[in-house]
């Protein structure tokens, strides 16, 4: 997929896709750029508050020379969710909530407990089913895009997406408590953690919902293959033949 320009009508899942450097700038302006990441800019500084044409230039000065980074192969991305992203982030999950205050302390750190095991509960299934079933699928495709196979990797994705908005959800709410807690007494460095979490999650979600999944896509629609030109393909799609009249009358 080509790099979108930086201009308002741009998705901001796709821009934080093409240039990284972004990100940053839409966690500063507190948009989200992985499950909302179809809307345009000018949609996503609205509902920030923000002017669209300040949004942009802080954008664009995110990346001064406007080269967008090159994307890596896809079996090297799906090495990456795994390594940088499932073994990190469940780490991450048991120590935080091994941190939190007896139950009983607060309401909202309750909360927030609750809300933190099911995250963790759930995404560790969620992880397992990616990296037994999904992503073996997924290697198997950039192997062999043009071969002919049995189901539909869409329903999968489908569900991936569904379950990344929950999970995006729950920890939304749980960054909201820990930001009502702040000034009152508790670990401040806590407070931090938790917010940093959510960040994390949220550049996971990103990179899955806006880089993986779009490209797996291409690669099932097979959106590279080029159909002006004779190539060895296992099966033929939308295939007809052409037969001369003269033979349908003589076999009737």
């Amino acid at each position: 997929m080509k790099a979108p320009n930086i201009d308002p009508s741009a998705p901001v899942g796709q821009i934080a896709r093409h240039y990284p450097a972004t990100i940053t700038v839409f966690e500063e302006m507190d948009i989200d750029y992985a499950c909302r990441g179809g809307r345009p800019v000018r949609d996503a500084a609205i509902a920030s508050g923000i002017e669209s044409d300040d949004l942009v230039e802080k954008l664009r000065a995110a990346v001064p020379d406007g080269v967008s980074t090159p994307e890596i192969a896809l079996p090297a991305l799906l090495e990456s969710i795994i390594l940088d992203h499932h073994r990190i982030g469940a780490v991450q999950f048991h120590d935080l909530i091994a941190r939190l205050p007896p139950n009983g302390t607060l309401p909202e750190i309750d909360r927030i407990r609750r809300l933190l095991t099911a995250v963790h509960s759930t995404g560790t299934a969620h992880m397992l089913r990616e990296e037994r079933e999904l992503f073996p699928r997924i290697e198997e495709l950039d192997l062999h895009p043009h071969r002919v196979r049995a189901g539909s990797i869409s329903q999968p994705l489908l569900i991936e997406f569904i379950e990344h908005d929950t999970i995006h959800e729950w920890m939304t709410k749980a960054r909201e408590l820990a930001f009502r807690l702040r000034g009152r007494d508790v670990d401040a460095s806590l407070l931090d953690a938790i917010e940093e979490l959510d960040r994390g999650v949220h550049r996971h979600l990103h990179v899955e919902n806006n880089v993986l999944i779009p490209r797996v896509l291409d690669r099932y629609l097979m959106a590279d293959f080029d159909y002006s030109r004779e190539a060895r393909v296992d099966s033929i799609r939308g295939s007809f033949f052409c037969i001369r009249r003269k033979f349908i009358e003589q076999i009737g």
